[in-house]
């Protein structure tokens, strides 16, 4: 797995492309029943196996017990939780079928492993099969930077269904 690639393109929060529309396009690989607005989840191993059963679910998966392992391993190099409450689990994966993602709310927060510290509440976790497609790059480009904004992620937080969420996504905040 190479990570080196990911976090200098992830980290710097900017999106190569700035349009509605396109942000529109990027968050539309979080479908309807990827999105859990109460993770039951307690630890990071655990929120993990939620998020991806959501994908398994939906048929995103060829793997799911490849994917949980491919995103733990990724986790031990690095956390992928960020500050203000947000982590964005991921992993390039021969388990998953097709790049895809899922949201998860955990109202009450975990601690995630931040560099920050703090317990994160958001969580978006994201799969890409093999080498990642470059909409897997701006998926996450995208996601850092939205949100970064917290009048984003209160909406977030304060979204009280799955289409709620949706559109909440869609128009991009």
């Amino acid at each position: 797995m190479n990570t080196k690639r990911i976090i200098p393109e992830v980290s710097s929060g900017m999106s190569r492309f700035k349009s509605p529309v396109y942000k529109d396009e990027v968050f539309s690989l979080i479908h309807g029943g990827c999105i859990s607005l109460n993770l039951q989840a307690e630890t990071k191993e655990e929120i993990i196996g939620e998020l991806v059963d959501m994908l398994a679910v939906q048929g995103k998966l060829i793997d799911r017990d490849r994917v949980i392992r491919d995103v733990l391993e990724r986790e031990k190099v690095l956390s992928t939780g960020m500050p203000n409450g947000v982590a964005l689990p991921r992993a390039m994966t021969t388990g998953a079928a097709e790049a895809a993602a899922a949201l998860g709310i955990k109202r009450e927060g975990i601690d995630f492993g931040s560099p920050g510290g703090g317990n994160v509440r958001i969580f978006i976790l994201t799969v890409s099969p093999g080498e990642p497609a470059l909409e897997y790059y701006d998926f996450l480009a995208a996601a850092v930077e939205i949100l970064g904004k917290s009048e984003f992620r209160g909406r977030m937080l304060e979204s009280l269904s799955e289409d709620q969420m949706l559109e909440l996504l869609r128009c991009g905040g």
